[in-house]
């Protein structure tokens, strides 16, 4: 192949992927009312160390990072060994948020929120419903992100989908 045609399929690649991971999106429909996760003292520690910013989005960014860190994607929760599900992620991920915007005096709260996963406006878990054996339909009846609370706008984000790189963050005007 020339030059020419390894730089158009290389720029066609590059365009696919980016429609792909801009394609996904957060819908939130309700509040996880679950317990929050206590940080361990070497986590809380670590975060005074590594997180110092006076920005809630770098706040955010950070937690999902550490918290990707710390977890790997199971179907039940186990935080304490790092095994976790959507909702173990979303808790940890807001803890830890929590925790680094305290630090940093940021006025923004972070917490655990369930919706669903979008792919350009189609509901995923919808999709998933109708295709999963029966055994996994309450599984992906749902998802649960984080909320971030700037005031002016809420910030949802998926530690989950991110450990696959994937990042969903999404917008939304508070009402």
């Amino acid at each position: 192949m020339n030059k020419k045609k390894i730089l158009i399929a290389l720029a066609l690649i590059a365009l696919l992927v980016f429609f792909f991971y801009n394609g996904f999106g957060l819908s939130k429909t309700h509040d996880r009312s679950d317990t929050a996760v206590l940080l361990k003292r070497e986590i809380r520690e670590r975060i005074k160390k590594e997180c110092k910013t006076n920005d809630p989005e770098e706040c955010s960014q950070y937690g999902m990072k550490l918290t990707c860190e710390l977890l790997r994607f199971t179907e039940k929760n186990d935080i304490a060994n790092g095994k976790a599900n959507c909702v173990g992620y979303a808790r940890l991920c807001s803890e830890i948020c929590n925790y680094a915007l305290k630090h940093n005096r940021i006025e923004c709260k972070c917490k655990s929120v369930v919706g669903y996963v979008t792919f350009y406006g189609i509901n995923l878990c919808e999709i998933l419903q109708a295709i999963v054996p029966q055994n996994y339909k309450n599984f992906v009846k749902d998802h649960d992100f984080v909320q971030l609370d700037l005031g002016y706008k809420y910030k949802y984000f998926d530690p989950s989908l991110y450990d696959y790189f994937i990042d969903c963050t999404t917008y939304h005007k508070r009402d």
